[in-house]
Protein backbone atom coordinates (compact mmCIF):
# COMPACT_ATOMS: atom_id res chain seq x y z
CA UNK A 1 0.00 0.00 0.00
CA UNK A 2 1.57 3.28 -0.96
CA UNK A 3 1.08 5.95 1.61
CA UNK A 4 2.13 8.69 -0.09
CA UNK A 5 -0.18 8.41 -3.07
CA UNK A 6 -1.76 12.40 -3.41
CA UNK A 7 -5.24 12.48 -2.56
CA UNK A 8 -8.02 14.25 -5.13
CA UNK A 9 -8.70 17.55 -4.14
CA UNK A 10 -11.62 17.17 -6.45
CA UNK A 11 -14.84 16.66 -4.20
CA UNK A 12 -17.64 15.07 -6.57
CA UNK A 13 -21.13 14.03 -6.13
CA UNK A 14 -23.09 11.75 -9.06
CA UNK A 15 -19.77 13.35 -11.31
CA UNK A 16 -20.70 16.65 -10.68
CA UNK A 17 -17.73 18.71 -9.36
CA UNK A 18 -19.06 20.52 -6.60
CA UNK A 19 -15.78 22.81 -5.96
CA UNK A 20 -15.93 24.06 -9.93
CA UNK A 21 -18.73 26.65 -10.20
CA UNK A 22 -21.69 25.29 -12.33
CA UNK A 23 -22.46 27.88 -14.63
CA UNK A 24 -26.29 26.69 -14.94
CA UNK A 25 -26.97 27.26 -11.57
CA UNK A 26 -25.28 30.54 -11.75
CA UNK A 27 -27.32 31.94 -14.27
CA UNK A 28 -30.64 30.58 -12.85
CA UNK A 29 -29.77 32.43 -9.92
CA UNK A 30 -28.80 35.71 -11.88
CA UNK A 31 -32.45 35.20 -13.68
CA UNK A 32 -34.37 34.80 -10.25
CA UNK A 33 -32.47 37.86 -8.75
CA UNK A 34 -33.48 39.80 -11.85
CA UNK A 35 -37.16 39.05 -12.30
CA UNK A 36 -37.49 39.61 -8.34
CA UNK A 37 -36.17 43.37 -9.17
CA UNK A 38 -38.44 43.59 -12.12
CA UNK A 39 -41.27 43.02 -10.59
CA UNK A 40 -40.46 44.46 -7.51
CA UNK A 41 -40.39 47.60 -9.81
CA UNK A 42 -43.40 47.34 -11.91
CA UNK A 43 -45.53 47.03 -8.66
CA UNK A 44 -43.87 50.42 -7.57
CA UNK A 45 -44.84 52.12 -10.80
CA UNK A 46 -48.33 50.11 -10.50
CA UNK A 47 -48.70 51.92 -7.09
CA UNK A 48 -48.05 55.08 -8.23
CA UNK A 49 -49.76 54.70 -11.51
CA UNK A 50 -52.88 54.24 -9.10
CA UNK A 51 -51.82 57.34 -6.53
CA UNK A 52 -51.70 59.55 -9.75
CA UNK A 53 -54.98 58.37 -11.37
CA UNK A 54 -57.11 57.57 -8.53
CA UNK A 55 -60.56 60.18 -8.61
CA UNK A 56 -59.79 63.14 -6.90
CA UNK A 57 -62.39 65.00 -3.69
CA UNK A 58 -62.61 67.74 -2.58
CA UNK A 59 -61.20 68.28 1.46
CA UNK A 60 -61.12 71.02 3.60
CA UNK A 61 -57.42 72.50 4.21
CA UNK A 62 -55.96 75.37 5.97
CA UNK A 63 -54.92 77.96 3.28
CA UNK A 64 -51.72 79.15 5.15
CA UNK A 65 -50.22 78.71 8.14
CA UNK A 66 -52.34 79.08 11.02
CA UNK A 67 -50.81 80.07 13.93
CA UNK A 68 -51.42 78.99 17.83
CA UNK A 69 -54.55 80.89 19.37
CA UNK A 70 -55.50 82.13 16.04
CA UNK A 71 -59.34 82.99 15.27
CA UNK A 72 -60.53 80.59 11.92
CA UNK A 73 -62.14 82.55 9.31
CA UNK A 74 -63.52 82.05 5.68
CA UNK A 75 -60.15 83.31 4.54
CA UNK A 76 -58.60 80.81 6.62
CA UNK A 77 -59.63 78.14 4.46
CA UNK A 78 -59.89 76.18 1.05
CA UNK A 79 -60.99 73.27 -0.53
CA UNK A 80 -57.93 71.30 -2.27
CA UNK A 81 -58.54 68.72 -4.80
CA UNK A 82 -56.76 65.16 -2.89
CA UNK A 83 -56.82 61.55 -4.44
CA UNK A 84 -59.74 59.31 -2.73
CA UNK A 85 -59.06 57.97 0.14
CA UNK A 86 -56.67 60.68 1.26
CA UNK A 87 -59.51 62.85 3.59
CA UNK A 88 -58.97 61.97 7.35
CA UNK A 89 -62.25 60.61 9.03
CA UNK A 90 -62.55 62.77 11.62
CA UNK A 91 -61.50 66.39 9.33
CA UNK A 92 -64.03 68.96 9.15
CA UNK A 93 -65.52 68.93 5.98
CA UNK A 94 -68.33 72.35 6.33
CA UNK A 95 -65.98 75.41 6.86
CA UNK A 96 -69.26 76.56 9.11
CA UNK A 97 -68.63 74.25 11.97
CA UNK A 98 -65.44 75.70 12.38
CA UNK A 99 -65.42 79.78 11.40
CA UNK A 100 -64.99 81.74 14.72
CA UNK A 101 -63.27 78.77 16.63
CA UNK A 102 -59.91 79.30 17.98
CA UNK A 103 -56.68 77.10 17.26
CA UNK A 104 -54.76 75.24 20.04
CA UNK A 105 -52.09 74.57 17.83
CA UNK A 106 -50.16 75.35 14.87
CA UNK A 107 -52.33 73.74 11.81
CA UNK A 108 -50.02 73.99 8.55
CA UNK A 109 -50.79 75.30 5.03
CA UNK A 110 -52.39 72.29 3.27
CA UNK A 111 -53.32 70.43 6.77
CA UNK A 112 -56.53 69.17 6.90
CA UNK A 113 -58.98 70.78 10.14
CA UNK A 114 -59.16 68.26 12.84
CA UNK A 115 -61.64 69.28 15.25
CA UNK A 116 -59.15 68.42 18.49
CA UNK A 117 -57.16 70.83 17.44
CA UNK A 118 -59.79 73.70 18.14
CA UNK A 119 -61.34 75.05 20.69
CA UNK A 120 -64.49 77.65 21.32
CA UNK A 121 -63.75 81.28 21.03
CA UNK A 122 -65.47 84.90 22.15
CA UNK A 123 -66.00 85.17 18.31
CA UNK A 124 -68.64 82.97 18.03
CA UNK A 125 -72.23 83.82 17.86
CA UNK A 126 -74.30 82.48 20.46
CA UNK A 127 -77.97 82.87 20.13
CA UNK A 128 -78.56 86.27 22.06
CA UNK A 129 -75.63 87.47 19.95
CA UNK A 130 -75.84 89.20 16.33
CA UNK A 131 -73.02 90.48 13.95
CA UNK A 132 -73.55 93.99 12.66
CA UNK A 133 -71.44 95.98 9.99
CA UNK A 134 -70.52 99.59 11.10
CA UNK A 135 -69.47 101.65 8.54
CA UNK A 136 -66.64 103.94 10.06
CA UNK A 137 -63.35 105.64 9.67
CA UNK A 138 -60.10 103.43 10.33
CA UNK A 139 -58.99 106.45 12.46
CA UNK A 140 -62.43 106.39 14.47
CA UNK A 141 -61.69 102.96 15.35
CA UNK A 142 -59.12 103.15 17.62
CA UNK A 143 -56.60 104.53 16.04
CA UNK A 144 -56.26 101.00 14.57
CA UNK A 145 -55.45 99.38 17.02
CA UNK A 146 -57.99 96.79 17.20
CA UNK A 147 -57.93 93.31 16.46
CA UNK A 148 -60.69 90.27 16.49
CA UNK A 149 -61.74 89.66 19.60
CA UNK A 150 -60.93 93.05 21.14
CA UNK A 151 -63.60 94.41 23.10
CA UNK A 152 -64.97 97.67 22.65
CA UNK A 153 -68.00 100.35 23.82
CA UNK A 154 -69.87 101.87 20.46
CA UNK A 155 -70.40 105.44 20.95
CA UNK A 156 -72.44 107.51 18.50
CA UNK A 157 -72.42 111.35 18.05
CA UNK A 158 -74.62 113.76 15.77
CA UNK A 159 -73.13 115.41 13.32
CA UNK A 160 -69.24 114.88 11.61
CA UNK A 161 -66.61 115.81 13.52
CA UNK A 162 -63.19 114.09 13.59
CA UNK A 163 -62.39 112.31 16.99
CA UNK A 164 -64.11 112.97 20.34
CA UNK A 165 -61.35 115.14 21.85
CA UNK A 166 -62.98 117.53 24.79
CA UNK A 167 -65.11 116.61 27.40
CA UNK A 168 -68.15 118.69 25.46
CA UNK A 169 -68.09 116.09 23.08
CA UNK A 170 -67.83 113.12 25.34
CA UNK A 171 -70.83 114.71 27.26
CA UNK A 172 -72.79 114.66 23.88
CA UNK A 173 -71.66 111.06 22.42
CA UNK A 174 -74.61 108.93 23.62
CA UNK A 175 -73.53 105.13 24.32
CA UNK A 176 -75.16 102.80 22.06
CA UNK A 177 -73.62 99.57 22.67
CA UNK A 178 -71.64 97.72 25.63
CA UNK A 179 -68.22 95.30 25.09
CA UNK A 180 -68.86 94.72 21.66
CA UNK A 181 -66.22 92.17 20.18
CA UNK A 182 -64.76 92.74 17.34
CA UNK A 183 -64.95 90.46 14.29
CA UNK A 184 -63.16 91.78 11.79
CA UNK A 185 -62.77 95.29 10.30
CA UNK A 186 -63.09 95.59 6.17
CA UNK A 187 -61.88 98.26 3.76
CA UNK A 188 -63.59 99.43 0.83
CA UNK A 189 -62.80 96.32 -1.37
CA UNK A 190 -64.23 94.38 1.24
CA UNK A 191 -61.46 92.59 2.35
CA UNK A 192 -60.01 91.84 5.55
CA UNK A 193 -57.80 94.76 7.45
CA UNK A 194 -55.97 91.94 8.85
CA UNK A 195 -54.68 90.10 5.53
CA UNK A 196 -51.97 89.91 4.55
CA UNK A 197 -52.34 90.45 1.12
CA UNK A 198 -54.25 94.21 1.81
CA UNK A 199 -52.93 97.15 0.76
CA UNK A 200 -51.62 99.37 3.23
CA UNK A 201 -53.02 102.51 1.55
CA UNK A 202 -56.46 101.13 1.33
CA UNK A 203 -56.63 101.56 5.65
CA UNK A 204 -56.78 105.28 5.25
CA UNK A 205 -60.20 104.97 3.31
CA UNK A 206 -63.64 104.23 4.86
CA UNK A 207 -63.95 101.01 6.25
CA UNK A 208 -66.85 98.38 8.38
CA UNK A 209 -66.53 97.63 11.64
CA UNK A 210 -67.72 93.52 11.93
CA UNK A 211 -69.00 93.96 15.39
CA UNK A 212 -70.34 90.97 17.89
CA UNK A 213 -73.09 92.97 19.96
CA UNK A 214 -76.28 91.89 22.02
CA UNK A 215 -79.56 91.80 19.99
CA UNK A 216 -81.20 94.13 22.52
CA UNK A 217 -78.44 96.85 21.13
CA UNK A 218 -78.84 96.51 17.31
CA UNK A 219 -82.02 98.89 16.86
CA UNK A 220 -80.13 101.58 18.26
CA UNK A 221 -76.98 100.99 16.15
CA UNK A 222 -79.09 100.66 13.25
CA UNK A 223 -80.49 104.05 13.41
CA UNK A 224 -77.57 105.38 14.70
CA UNK A 225 -75.93 104.58 11.26
CA UNK A 226 -76.24 107.43 8.80
CA UNK A 227 -77.49 110.07 11.00
CA UNK A 228 -73.76 111.17 12.60
CA UNK A 229 -70.55 109.78 13.45
CA UNK A 230 -70.25 106.24 15.31
CA UNK A 231 -66.71 106.03 17.53
CA UNK A 232 -65.12 102.43 18.92
CA UNK A 233 -63.81 102.83 22.72
CA UNK A 234 -61.35 100.13 23.18
CA UNK A 235 -61.89 98.50 26.68
CA UNK A 236 -59.04 97.44 28.51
Amino acid sequence: MNVNKKVSSKVSLGGVDLMRPNKTIIIRVLLIVLATTIAGFSMYQYKDYVATNRPLKKVLVAKADILPYAVITSESLVYKQLPEGSKHEKSVQDPKEIVGKKTTETIYKGEQILPQKLTESSLALKQEDRAVGIPIDIVKAAGMTINPGNNVDVYWLEGDKATLTTEEDMRQAELIAVNATILDVLNTQNQSMYNITTNAEEGKAPTVAVLKVNNSEVQSIITAIGNGTIYLAKRQ
